[in-house]
């Protein structure tokens, strides 16, 4: 707490070595497992432990996410995160009405409350309140 900048000198020192092949394979499974990471294709090549990754995500914390990821893998010494983030996506601001809409037939809301059994009430998107009809 308190620190701005952080220079790190640690090196890694592995007791047995695993080859860039090796390191690239589990790289590539644990990303295809993530959530965040499996439908975007990041590309991972390893040279002499080090893995760098590209490709293109939607979000800063997909892209971190990657990172974080590969991080775990045993054998990585270091990482060159080269994932862009999709600058193309916009995010559109919705009203009200639209968003008591989405929410009442979004298959992710609670199943305990039946479409029509849910009072969603807003103010200009930005607090909600979802209460089950009747309370």
């Amino acid at each position: 707490m308190g620190a701005w900048k952080v220079q790190n000198h640690l090196q890694v020192h592995q007791e047995r070595e695993l080859g860039d092949h090796e390191i690239a394979r589990r790289a590539r499974e644990a990303l295809a497992l993530d959530p965040y990471i499996e439908r975007h294709g990041v590309t991972v090549t390893v040279r002499n432990a080090t893995v760098y990754l590209t490709g293109t995500v939607d979000t800063a914390l997909e892209k971190s996410r990657a990172e974080e990821v590969v991080s775990g893998i045993e054998g990585v010494v270091e990482i060159e995160n080269n994932i862009e983030v999709y600058k193309g996506w916009r995010w559109d601001a919705k009203n009200d009405r639209v968003i008591q809409r989405d929410f009442l037939s979004s298959p992710w809301r609670d199943p305990f409350i039946e479409s029509g059994q849910a009072d969603v009430t807003g103010l200009d998107g930005t607090a909600f309140n979802i209460a089950a009809a009747g309370t």
